[in-house]
C-alpha cells in the first residue's frame, strides 16, 4: 500500500515538535531566569522554523564543495525567546542552528547583538573556539566581518533578523562581494507604517527610512494606494540591481487571517546548481506553510505546550 502524504498541517506539527520535545527547550523551560530576546508573537515561531529548515540542507549541499562554512546572526539576541502572554521560552535562532537540535554543523559560528547582557547570556550556551561573538552594531561590524567570511573558499549563511529597520542597505552592500545565502526578516508592518506617516505629511523625516532603502528614491517607486506590498518590492529590486546582483525571493509569514504579515527575504550566490536547489528548499517552506498563521501555531502551543497536552506530533 502506497504510503500517504503528509498534510501540510501534519507536516507542520511535526517539524514543530522536533523543537518542543528537544533537550534545549526543555532546558530553557526549567523554570531558571534567563535574558530574553524579547516576547515574541506566536508567528515568530514559523521563522525559527524556517531556519531549522534551511540550515541542515544548506551544510548537506556545500559541506563536500566549499573548504569552510560560516553561520552568521547580525541580530542573535540572547538564544532565548519568551511566547507573549505565556511563561513559554522558545529557542531563538542562536540555539536552532548552533545548539543541537540540528546534525550539521558549519565552520564557525558568528553572533552579533548589541546588548552585553544577551551576548553573555549567549556564551554560557555556547562556547568553543569556532563560536565568536560581537557585542556591537551590526552596521558597526558588517564591513570587518565581510573580509573575514570572504577568505578560505568560504560560504556563509547570513540570517539578518532586525525588528524593523535596523540593519542599513549600506550593510548589504558591504556583503555583496561575500559567497552567501542572506536570509533577511522584512518587517511589512512596522515598515508600512513609517512610509504611511510619510505620505500623510510630506515633511516626516525619512532617515531611517533612506538608510534601510538605500537613498531616497524609493519615494518614487512607493505604490501609495498598496505600500505594504510595494515597499517588499521596491526592497528586493534594490537588492538585486543596486547590492547582491542576484535575484531575491520572498515569501510571507502570516500574523493572523486575513491580518498583516511579515516577509521573509532569501538572496543565494550560489552556483548554477546551489542557487536554484536553495531557492526550491525556500519554495518548498513556502507552500507548506502557506495555509499556516500566528493563530494557528497559538493554539498548537497553547494545547500541547503551554497546557501540557500530548507531543505535539502525536496530535
Amino acid at each position: 500500500m502506497a504510503k500517504s502524504k503528509m498534510s501540510d498541517f501534519d507536516w507542520f506539527r511535526k517539524r514543530l515538535s522536533l523543537i518542543t520535545e528537544s533537550e534545549i527547550f526543555r532546558s530553557i523551560n526549567d523554570g531558571s531566569f534567563y535574558e530574553m530576546t524579547f516576547r515574541i508573537g506566536e508567528w515568530t515561531v514559523i521563522k525559527e522554523l524556517f531556519l531549522a529548515y534551511y540550515a541542515p540542507q544548506y551544510v548537506k549541499i556545500l559541506k563536500d564543495r566549499r573548504s569552510t562554512l560560516n553561520y552568521v546572526d547580525f541580530f542573535s539576541g540572547s538564544g532565548v525567546v519568551g511566547l507573549k502572554g505565556t511563561k513559554v521560552n522558545f529557542p531563538g535562532s542562536p540555539l536552532i542552528v548552533a545548539g543541537s537540535l540540528i546534525k550539521e554543523k558549519f565552520t564557525n559560528y558568528y553572533f552579533v547583538d548589541n546588548d552585553s547582557k544577551k551576548i553573555e547570556q549567549l556564551k554560557r550556551f555556547l562556547s568553543g573556539d569556532n563560536y565568536k561573538f560581537y557585542n556591537s552594531d551590526a552596521n558597526e561590524v558588517v564591513n570587518s566581518l565581510a573580509i573575514e567570511l570572504g577568505q578560505n573558499d568560504a560560504h556563509s549563511l547570513i540570517f539578518i533578523d532586525p525588528f524593523a529597520m535596523e540593519f542599513k542597505f549600506n550593510s548589504i552592500l558591504a556583503l555583496k562581494n561575500v559567497d552567501c545565502d542572506l536570509i533577511i526578516t522584512f518587517s511589512a508592518e512596522e515598515i508600512s507604517r513609517a512610509i504611511n506617516q510619510w505620505i500623510q505629511n510630506q515633511d516626516w523625516k525619512t532617515e531611517k527610512l533612506d538608510d534601510f532603502f538605500g537613498d531616497s528614491e524609493w519615494k518614487k517607486d512607493i505604490d501609495k494606494k498598496n505600500v505594504e506590498d510595494s515597499s517588499i518590492v521596491v526592497y528586493l529590486d534594490r537588492i538585486l540591481n543596486k547590492a547582491m546582483k542576484r535575484k531575491a525571493t520572498a515569501f510571507r509569514i502570516k500574523k493572523t487571517i486575513g491580518g498583516h504579515y511579515y516577509s521573509i527575504v532569501l538572496v543565494s550566490t550560489g552556483g548554477s546548481r546551489e542557487g536554484p536547489t536553495f531557492h526550491r528548499i525556500a519554495t518548498d517552506f513556502n507552500k507548506r506553510i502557506n495555509s499556516i498563521d500566528g493563530e494557528y501555531v497559538r493554539k498548537i502551543l497553547d494545547t500541547y505546550v503551554v497546557n501540557k497536552g500530548n507531543p505535539i506530533d502525536q496530535y
